[in-house]
C-alpha cells in the first residue's frame, strides 16, 4: 500500500509548519525516548495514541518536509517495475535489466514483467554508495601521495 506518492515541492508555509511541529516533537522525543504520544484531533474531543515507532517516523517526515524534501512512505514489501527501480537508482531501465541478468538484483516475474523488491534496490544502492566512497577516498590518497594537495 502506497501511503503517499505525491512528488510536489513542499510549500514555504508547509515548511514552516513542519519545522515548528518537528521542533516540538523532537523536544518530546528527547525527554520521552520510546514512548507513545496522545494527539488531540482539532475540532474534536477524540484523541489518538500514536506508537513510539510511528512518532519517530513522523519526526523524520516532518524534518524532511522542513528541509523542503518530498516524502514518500512505502511498505518494505513493495515491488518495483524495472523503470521505477531505474528512476530510484538514477540509471536507465536497460541497466537495471542488465543488473537483473547478472544476478546482482534478484527479481520475480509478474506475467511477462520483471519486478524487483524495493529493499533489494535500496541495499544495492547502499552497496554502490559504499563502493563510490571507497573509490573517492582511494583517489584522494593517491592525489596526496603525488603531492597534488597544497600543504
Amino acid at each position: 500500500m502506497l501511503v503517499s506518492s505525491k512528488r510536489t515541492r513542499t510549500s514555504k508555509r508547509d515548511k514552516r509548519i513542519a519545522l515548528s511541529s518537528y521542533n516540538i516533537l523532537a523536544s518530546h522525543l528527547k525527554q520521552n525516548t520510546g514512548s507513545n504520544i496522545r494527539l488531540a484531533l482539532k475540532n474534536s474531543k477524540e484523541e489518538i495514541i500514536v506508537p513510539a515507532s510511528a512518532v519517530q517516523l513522523l519526526g523524520d517526515i516532518l524534518k524532511a518536509m522542513a528541509d523542503g524534501n518530498a516524502v514518500s512512505v512505502v511498505p518494505h514489501t513493495t515491488e518495483l517495475t524495472t523503470q521505477s527501480a531505474a528512476t530510484l537508482l538514477g540509471c536507465s531501465r536497460p541497466h537495471v535489466v542488465k543488473l537483473i541478468k547478472e544476478g546482482i538484483l534478484p527479481y520475480t516475474m509478474v506475467g511477462k514483467h520483471r519486478r524487483v523488491n524495493l529493499q533489494e534496490v535500496l541495499r544495492y544502492q547502499q552497496r554502490l554508495k559504499k563502493q563510490q566512497k571507497k573509490a573517492l577516498v582511494s583517489i584522494m590518497q593517491l592525489d596526496e601521495e603525488a603531492g597534488l594537495y597544497e600543504q
